[in-house]
């Protein structure tokens, strides 16, 4: 999954609406659920998780989510915009604040080795359900995705395609440069060098 993909997703709750973002959408869910059942967490107090108690008690599968935007290779910059657009649009009453990654980078590089291995034993421990929750949704949104890969590609037409020239005297485009690397011209020319 590349880092820089972004779903953004809602979770309604009677008529009150939360707007989230991620990259991992099946991560992000099982984390909104660990923090809503759990008492140790230190966001089970929030407001989207109290609201959800009242309205499910502690069964989580009762809760309405649903991914209504999904973006590639964008920046943080647009990943906080996009956010808040969508924050004001649905009139999102149970975020507890506009969209703010101040400190947010401070707080991973401090955590960073207990996040990493916490990411890694949660990824294992839930990897079957993942795969299959990617397989319903490239299923379900099959034509949503090809539309967007094409959006990207006649956007990035000109990158892809740049013709690169290569020590070795070859020219090839970005797309097919694992496969110039791996020729026979570039490996001879490779040897000669080194």
């Amino acid at each position: 999954m590349n880092s820089n993909n972004l779903f953004i997703y809602k979770i309604m709750v009677g008529n009150l609406c939360y707007i989230g973002s991620t990259k991992d959408i099946d991560r992000r869910m099982y984390s909104h659920k660990y923090a809503c059942c759990n008492e140790k967490n230190k966001d089970y107090n929030l407001k989207l998780y109290k609201t959800i108690r009242e309205h499910y008690g502690d069964n989580w599968d009762n809760v309405n989510w649903s991914v209504i935007d999904c973006y590639y290779n964008v920046s943080i910059d647009f990943r906080n915009e996009i956010e808040q657009y969508y924050i004001e649009l649905f009139k999102s009453e149970l975020n507890m604040r506009s969209v703010n990654f101040i400190g947010m980078k401070e707080y991973y590089n401090e955590n960073k080795e207990h996040i990493i291995e916490y990411q890694k034993q949660w990824y294992n421990e839930n990897k079957e359900q993942i795969n299959e929750r990617h397989r319903q949704y490239r299923i379900k949104n099959k034509e949503k995705i090809k539309e967007i890969n094409k959006q990207w590609y006649i956007k990035n037409r000109e990158k892809i395609n740049e013709k690169i020239t290569c020590g070795c005297g070859s020219t090839y485009t970005r797309q097919h440069k694992k496969r110039h690397e791996n020729s026979k011209k570039h490996q001879d020319y490779l040897s000669t060098i080194i």
